[in-house]
């Protein structure tokens, strides 16, 4: 990001802030689910660990609508908490940008992360490493690197 310029990393410094805020009730509700998962495993009840992973990634995606909503629709005034617009108008336009952009994702993040718990709970931390490497290193570092030299 830094190669990007001054007004572009403070744009994104703010959604990843924003980003950060909103992650962590998805985070606390994947905690939840590592314990309701792995005591259902351990008590020998599959049905009882299907239902309680599913029920958690469902909740964490339906908590994240309240953030997606938010950075869709209130993105100017979620900027102007971080810095006066009028002093800023280029960083205030990209950051509103990038809040729209996260806001797209955050369905997915709190489903991931929901999921990632429910995963630790059956002991399966094998799988998301697996999903992790694959996505970020497989797909996102070559798609990033494309876009940077193109």
């Amino acid at each position: 990001m830094g190669l990007l310029g001054t007004e572009s990393l403070a744009a994104h410094a703010i959604a990843v802030q924003c980003c950060a805020i909103s992650y962590m009730i998805p985070n606390g509700i994947s905690r939840a689910a590592t314990v309701r998962v792995g005591w259902a495993t351990g008590a020998g009840d599959h049905l009882a660990a299907a239902r309680s992973g599913w029920a958690a990634a469902g909740l964490g995606c339906l908590v994240m609508c309240l953030p997606a909503m938010a950075f869709w629709w209130l993105g100017p005034a979620i900027v102007e908490l971080f810095l006066d617009s009028e002093a800023a108008p280029v960083t205030a336009r990209l950051a509103v940008g990038f809040l729209a952009v996260a806001a797209v994702f955050q369905f997915a993040d709190g489903a991931q992360v929901t999921m990632m718990g429910a995963l630790r709970g059956l002991k399966d931390t094998a799988t998301p490493m697996l999903i992790a490497v694959l996505g970020y290193g497989g797909l996102g570092l070559p798609v990033a690197a494309y876009t940077e030299l193109h």
